[in-house]
């Protein structure tokens, strides 16, 4: 049994020179507050981003539903109506 009536500086060293103490209070209490903030930041940006592609898709998906008829003659009028709307486009920025 080591004496407990010690000097400061023993006690210091018995500890490993306080540096469990240091680290938590400068790297790991800081870090792991940036950490929280990051998760949060990615919970609601990314991943409310991500989501919100999604229903637009879905929602996208349920509106062209209604135009599938399926005649190859209404698909072809839909490409013909793209090709159109892109060739105009194309016409109007290099103008």
């Amino acid at each position: 049994m080591a004496p407990q009536n010690v000097s400061i500086f023993t006690r210091i060293a018995r500890k490993d020179l306080m540096q469990d103490a240091f680290n938590e209070a400068v790297f790991m209490r800081p870090g792991q507050a940036l950490t929280s903030l990051l998760v949060k930041g990615d919970e609601s940006v990314v991943d409310g981003t991500v989501r919100g592609i999604g229903r637009t898709a879905l929602g996208a998906g349920a509106a062209l539903r209604k135009t599938q008829t399926g005649f190859a003659r209404s698909y072809a009028a839909f490409i013909l109506i793209g090709a159109i709307a892109l060739i105009a486009g194309i016409w109007v920025v290099t103008q």
